[in-house]
């Protein structure tokens, strides 16, 4: 009989069977992802929480991270204390991520550890709704 998940385990199953099933949902972020992309710099990329890995569904080479463990992230951690030694990435990425974290200033100081030099952190919130405004 398999483990039984946790909340946020099946609440990022449900993100992913969302993914999956709107064509349009994939459309709009891979949108957002190539933006990103395209102010990113060559070399190793980190993404923070990662949940169900869809910037990797749309080809996007990345390091996957994220709290709770997914068959689509490569690492488990927390943005507060990434297990990275200082200076691997070349581009830290954070697409709807930001607003999850509950000390952002901390993992602002863990981007700054990990990037090289001219490396950058490349945050996207694109999540706009009546009450976000």
């Amino acid at each position: 009989m398999p483990p039984e998940l946790s909340t946020a385990e099946k609440l990022l199953a449900d993100h992913r069977r969302i993914w999956l099933e709107k064509p349009s949902l994939r459309i709009v972020y891979n949108r957002y992802f190539e933006i990103v992309f395209n102010h990113s710099i060559p070399g190793n990329t980190l993404e923070v929480g990662a949940g169900s890995g869809n910037l990797r569904d749309c080809g996007f080479d990345v390091v996957s991270t994220d709290i709770v463990p997914t068959p689509f992230i490569d690492v488990v951690s927390d943005a507060h204390a990434l297990p990275f030694t200082g200076s691997n990435f070349e581009n830290i990425i954070a697409v709807d991520t930001l607003h999850h974290l509950m000390r952002p200033v901390r993992f602002l100081h863990e981007a700054q550890r990990l990037l090289v030099p001219g490396g950058r952190l490349l945050i996207l919130e694109p999540g706009i709704s009546v009450i976000s405004s």
